[in-house]
């Protein structure tokens, strides 16, 4: 029986996600969480960008600084006021236009799936990490 109601949860959310997702389709403009500096910088940047359309769908807002991007799960930091992504299990922190030019493509062909799941990117320099739970530098 209990199998039966995880089932049933689990079509449930997956059936309220495939609606989250066709609205967010109808949204032309990428629109940021409120309260979220990163994404309010992210968002104007996704709506600058002349792939808008599919950026807006490949990026997806988890929590304040982490985002899944297709399959990726990524951190976002602000630096100096840029944004710089670092994918989750890697040592690079890139900024935004590097990020796309290397992740979008590869992103786009692949079918929709479980997001890769890693550890977290170590830190590299100094810089403003916007956490769930507070501002911190590490």
């Amino acid at each position: 029986m209990l199998s039966f109601e995880n089932e049933s949860l689990h079509t449930h959310v997956a059936s309220l996600d495939a609606i989250i997702n066709d609205l967010k389709g109808r949204i032309e403009k990428y629109v940021p969480a409120k309260n979220d500096a990163a994404d309010q910088l992210m968002a104007d940047k996704i709506n600058a960008h002349k792939n808008r359309q599919s950026l807006k769908t490949l990026f997806n807002w988890q929590s304040e600084g982490l985002y899944l991007f297709g399959t990726k799960q990524i951190m976002v930091l602000v630096e100096s006021g840029k944004l710089r992504i670092c994918v989750m299990g890697t040592n690079a922190k890139l900024y935004f236009e590097d990020f796309i030019e290397i992740y979008t493509k590869a992103e786009l062909s692949k079918p929709a799936a479980s997001p890769e799941r890693s550890t977290p990117c170590p830190s590299q320099s100094s810089s403003t990490l916007y956490s769930p739970r507070k501002k911190t530098t590490i």
